[in-house]
């Protein structure tokens, strides 16, 4: 039984595997890139450089990199701080003015707040609107203002002291509220001390104390460093707590520890020290759980273990010191506030006064009953020395690994913490574009492939993943797998710079920056300038096919021409050899004659013998046998020529092509009398002769080659010597003069000529493909590994493979 066969036509007709290739080869980007610069390019600004210096990557102290930074913003503030004393002027920040921002809204309703909303966010809800009432300076606000009223060190950040309040000024008011102050001898100002004054006036975050204000104006600055307020809405503590410490944070659900008393021991107690820790509970349908509230971040204060002696026993009892950011709902379990645990021995020993501040105690089996998930933050010391690389990647709809990897060198063994992370999308809100990605890594040994480990596994965070263990000296691989996720109903970067290019300038130029400063570290010049150069390569080595394929059409053809004309070469010798001294004569197809007549006539004027051979040897007219089998009849030749014609030259050649077509008549009996030549030149007889002289001896050499090869003459029997490929040549040249930023507009003419042709010849897909055709996916990410290695040293170097 015969297999069945498949058509590997367009359409219903298809082979199903070509439906899918052609599927995916129209899903996928063309050209796959992304925009790594919204704001136009300033040669004096070296960090939005987007062309790395270097693939290795060498360490440096963890403390000393905090310590430059420390010196540069202090050095920065004592200049701003001298200029505003010689103007006794305070300092008002030109770039982030909430004052100024505020007041613009207060004119224009319609207006968007820079420094409160995000970029792409000025249609949401009412409900998550963000609206303080009125801006004040620290001054104003705080009594006796002091930064911190406990010792510490603090990172200082360039910013104003104007904060955003609860209130709107006592003329901004409703007239209701303002009756109830004009019993006052000054309404106004008794107003702005009851409603204006002190922690609790403030909008965002606020001490405990009514006149620190270093929570506030921290979480300014780093409201600033990510655009505006609106950005630090929601989150997990543990990014945070990166941000502000400079430490790696993991996530751990609390169902899936191994030994809960290795957690205690080894990490819960080493809180404020070597970690700190993160709580929260997802979330779900109660909303709260005995005071804990789902969805919502708490932080460990600090540990405790409480011995006490009963019936006749040691007892140990495990609690924690959680703080509620809100300082308000605590928890209403086992060692709550006021529950029958606490006697004054033990809030003595615990150093414990309860209150309405937000802070509570919990036992620890009540934290792995009540919390889902911990955010576990390592810090570093000085003994520590961290080692940093970027790199960008096309992400693959599929989840494989990148042919992009970090090679490591570990100087000295020791513990070591691998951090693959992406960027934070939080500094460039409003041009993030429509892909999410999630991260994964796998280390490896150079000299074994099996993996050593992989990344903890993330369920919630996606900014970075980790792996933490003691490694030996040597050389290792961190393989890198993305999956990357596509979000149609965000705003591509290169869209929302059209749509705020008017409608917020200063917000797109401060964005902008922030978007360009994180996109410099992928390096995106060279990787353009490699894809480029990738392209030019691709595109020469297609012409070079392309020519080759065409010689190879051009040798073909003159084989077969000089086949043919060997074939009618051997013809003719055949026929010499038949009739010795004989000159043949072919007559195109399309001669016809009446009546029967001889294929042999005798010149009357040369006594030569002239053989009519008609292709493929058709039947006479009137006598149904071939020409050369007639034994009467007479064509008559009034003229030969020796003109040459296509058909004649190339079944005869060049010695014995005459052109009979307009020359011939025929007589209308089988047995006629011949023209006579009178008025044929003398010339043209002694050329006949002269070409009947050169036929002869061509036949006497054709007989000799006919009979050493005897057999039908084959394209194999042809030499194509003199048709050999010449790379010098026959290959085009590699420069490309359409110029170096022709190759996307040449490719896509290219694309665009072959369209209609393509659209018949394409499957059918239904909706789906031509939605892939208009929006292709194109997901670019850009990652770096960092290496924080204990007294150790590691480099980093990347391989980019294809490169």
């Amino acid at each position: 039984m015969a297999a069945p066969s498949s058509s590997t036509g367009s359409g219903s007709h298809a082979r199903p595997q070509n439906i899918v290739n052609k599927s995916w080869k129209i899903s996928n980007a063309k050209y796959p890139g992304k925009v790594y610069r919204i704001l136009p390019p300033d040669p004096r600004d070296k960090r939005t450089s987007t062309e790395p210096s270097d693939s290795t990557a060498f360490p440096e102290n963890a403390v000393v990199s905090y310590d430059e930074a420390a010196v540069t913003c202090k050095a920065k503030v004592e200049a701003i701080s001298e200029a505003c004393r010689m103007m006794n002027q305070k300092y008002i920040d030109p770039y982030w003015d909430l004052e100024i921002d505020f007041m613009k809204w207060q004119r224009d309703k319609t207006l968007v707040e820079d420094c409160l909303v995000p970029l792409g966010q000025d249609e949401i809800d009412k409900e998550d609107v963000l609206r303080p009432m009125s801006v004040k300076r620290v001054a104003d606000i705080f009594e006796n203002p002091q930064f911190q009223v406990d010792d510490g060190e603090w990172i200082y950040e360039i910013i104003d002291d104007k904060l955003y309040l609860t209130k709107e000024d006592y003329y901004e008011s409703s007239l209701a509220n303002r009756l109830n102050w004009l019993d006052k001898t000054d309404p106004d100002d008794a107003y702005r001390k009851a409603m204006q004054s002190g922690s609790t006036a403030l909008y965002f975050a606020k001490c405990r104390n009514e006149n620190e204000t270093w929570l506030p104006l921290l979480e300014k600055a780093y409201a600033k460093a990510h655009g505006d307020y609106g950005v630090l809405s929601g989150g997990f503590n543990g990014e945070a707590l990166e941000d502000l410490t400079g430490g790696v944070t993991s996530e751990l659900l609390t169902t899936g520890i191994l030994d809960k008393d290795v957690f205690w021991n080894n990490e819960l107690m080493n809180v404020n020290k070597q970690y700190l820790f993160g709580l929260s509970q997802p979330g779900g349908r109660s909303g709260e759980r005995r005071g804990i509230v789902e969805g919502h971040s708490y932080s460990i204060m600090s540990t405790q273990v409480l011995v006490e002696e009963k019936d006749g026993k040691l007892q140990e009892t495990r609690l924690l010191k959680i703080k509620n950011p809100w300082g308000t709902r605590p928890w209403t379990g086992p060692w709550s506030d006021g529950s029958s645990e606490w006697t004054p021995e033990r809030m003595r020993e615990c150093d414990y006064v309860p209150g309405e501040d937000g802070l509570f105690v919990m036992r620890y089996e009540d934290l792995l009953k009540y919390f889902q998930r911990i955010d576990r933050t390592r810090l570093f010391g000085a003994d520590w020395s961290i080692t940093q690389q970027w790199a960008c990647a096309n992400v693959p709809w599929s989840d494989t690994y990148l042919d992009t990897k970090f090679r490591v060198r570990l100087s000295k063994g020791g513990q070591v913490v691998l951090v693959l992370s992406q960027l934070d999308d939080r500094y460039f809100r409003g041009l993030e574009g429509q892909y999410r990605f999630q991260l994964r890594c796998e280390l490896r040994r150079d000299d074994d492939k099996n993996f050593i480990e992989t990344n903890k596994p993330s369920p919630f965070m996606s900014r970075s993943v980790m792996i933490e263990r003691h490694l030996e000296a040597g050389d290792y691989t961190v393989l890198v797998k993305i999956k990357a996720f596509k979000c149609s109903r965000m705003t591509k970067p290169e869209k929302a710079l059209v749509l705020n290019y008017h409608a917020r300038p200063d917000k797109l130029k401060a964005v902008g920056r922030s978007y360009d400063l994180a996109h410099a570290k992928g390096g995106f010049e060279k990787s353009e300038f490699d894809f480029k150069n990738g392209l030019r390569r691709a595109r020469r080595e297609k012409r070079k096919s392309e020519a080759r394929k065409a010689f190879e059409v051009r040798r073909l053809a003159d084989k077969k021409a000089k086949l043919k004309r060997l074939r009618a070469k051997k013809h003719e010798n055949d026929h010499d050899r038949r009739y010795p001294g004989a000159i043949l004569l072919r007559l195109p197809k399309k001669i016809t004659f009446d009546g029967d007549f001889m294929g042999v006539l005798a010149d009357n004027s040369r006594n030569a013998k002239v053989i009519v051979e008609i292709e493929e040897i058709a039947k006479i007219r009137g006598s149904g046998k071939p020409a050369n089998e007639h034994s009467g009849g007479s064509v008559s030749v009034a003229k030969t020529s020796t003109t040459r014609s296509d058909d004649l030259y190339d079944s005869l050649g060049p010695k014995h092509a005459v052109n009979a077509a307009s020359n011939l008549t025929t007589t209308g009996s089988p047995v006629g009398q011949s023209q006579s030549n009178e008025g044929q030149a003398p010339s043209e007889s002694s050329t006949h002769q002269e070409d009947t002289t050169k036929a002869k001896d061509d036949t006497n050499q054709t007989r000799e080659q006919a009979a050493a090869s005897p057999k039908e003459l084959t394209l194999d029997d042809i030499s194509d010597d003199d048709l050999s490929w010449s790379s010098d040549v026959d290959a085009p040249p590699d420069s490309d003069t359409s110029g170096s930023d022709s190759d996307y507009e040449s490719d896509k003419a290219e694309e665009l000529s072959k369209s209609e042709r393509a659209k018949a010849t394409q499957p059918t897909i239904g909706e789906a493909r031509s939605m892939k055709e208009q929006d292709p996916w194109n997901a670019v990410c850009v990652f770096g590994l960092r290496v924080y290695s204990q007294e150790s040293e590691a480099k980093i170097k990347l391989d980019e493979a294809g490169r």
